[in-house]
C-alpha cells in the first residue's frame, strides 16, 4: 500500500472515532475506551489518534486496549471491556449469527495484507493435508482465510491440524522453527524470512473483496452513547478531517514514524 494511500485511509479508519465527541466542550472530555488488534507494521494507523492530543481537540479521551485477534477484541466489546473496537468483519458476522449484540459501523480498510507462510517441503495447498497450521483463535481473521484456502482448493478442515499460536510474530517464529507446517501472518514478513520458509498463498488472491477493519459498537452502547455517536457537527469535522487527510499525504513522514513506533522488532 502506497504512503498517500495508507495516509488517506488513516483518516477515516479514526473519523468514526473521533467524531464520537464531537458535540464535547473542551472542559469535558468523554472518556472513550477503543480496542485494536495487535500492532504490527500498519499500527500507526490504528494508534495515531490517541497522540499528539488529536481527539481531546474534539473532546474525546481516548483510552486504547491492545488486543491479540479479532475474537479477542469480541469478546473485549460483549463483555463491556471496550466501547468500540477496530476488527476485521467476520468475527462480528460469525458473532452476530449466533445472537450477539455487536453492530458494524462501517468498514474503512479494504484488502488483506496476509499471506500463508510455508516450510519449503509443502509444494502446493495439497500438500498442506496432515500438516500443522498456526492460526489465531476460533472465528478470527487467520482461520478464516485458511479455510477459505482449504475450501477452493477442496480439503476439508479435518484433513489438517489447526494451532492457535496467538500473534503474527508467534505465528511466524512458528513456521521458522518447524513447529507448525504452515501459518497465516502479515506480509511484512516476507522480506525477512529465511529460505527454508516461503509464500504459498496470498490473501489478496483469495479474497479480492474483503474488508480487513471495520469499527463496531454493540447495539446497547450505540442507544446509550447516541449523542456522542451522531453529532450535529459531523459536517464541520468531516471538512477537518479532509484538510487534514490532504495534509498528511502531502507530509507522510509523521505516519511512517508513527508505524515503526509501534511495528514488531
Amino acid at each position: 500500500m502506497g504512503g498517500k494511500r495508507m495516509c488517506r485511509f488513516l483518516v477515516v479508519a479514526n473519523l468514526f472515532v473521533v467524531e464520537l465527541c464531537a458535540t464535547a466542550s473542551a472542559h469535558e472530555l468523554q472518556h472513550w475506551r477503543h480496542g485494536v488488534i495487535e500492532p504490527k507494521g500498519d499500527g500507526g494507523f490504528s494508534l495515531m489518534v490517541a497522540y499528539r492530543d488529536f481527539a481531546e481537540r474534539h473532546g474525546l479521551k481516548i483510552e486504547t486496549f491492545i488486543l491479540k485477534n479479532g475474537a479477542t477484541a469480541i469478546k473485549a466489546l460483549l463483555a463491556g471491556e471496550v466501547d468500540s473496537i477496530e476488527a476485521s468483519p467476520g468475527a462480528t458476522i460469525l458473532a452476530g449469527a449466533n445472537g450477539a449484540d455487536v453492530k458494524i459501523i462501517g468498514c474503512n480498510m479494504p484488502g488483506l495484507p496476509h499471506v500463508v507462510m510455508a516450510r519449503s517441503n509443502i509444494a502446493t495447498v495439497e500438500d498442506l493435508e496432515g500438516k500443522i497450521i498456526a492460526v489465531a483463535a476460533p472465528g478470527s481473521l487467520p482461520n478464516l482465510l485458511m479455510n477459505t484456502l482449504l475450501e477452493k482448493n477442496k480439503i476439508p478442515a479435518s484433513k489438517v491440524q489447526f494451532a492457535n499460536l496467538g500473534s503474527e510474530l508467534n505465528r511466524y517464529q512458528a513456521v521458522v522453527a518447524g513447529v507448525a507446517d504452515a501459518g497465516v501472518v502479515s506480509s511484512e514478513f516476507i522480506p525477512i524470512a529465511p529460505t527454508h520458509v516461503k509464500v504459498l498463498a496470498i490473501a489478496r488472491d483469495l479474497l479480492p473483496n474483503y474488508l480487513r477493519v471495520c469499527l463496531i459498537m454493540t447495539g446497547k452502547s450505540l442507544a446509550t452513547r447516541r449523542a456522542e455517536a451522531r453529532s450535529p457537527g459531523r459536517p464541520r469535522l468531516r471538512r477537518r478531517l479532509r484538510a487534514r487527510r490532504r495534509r498528511a499525504s502531502a507530509r507522510p513522514r509523521p505516519v511512517v514514524r508513527g508505524a515503526r513506533a509501534a511495528s514488531l522488532p
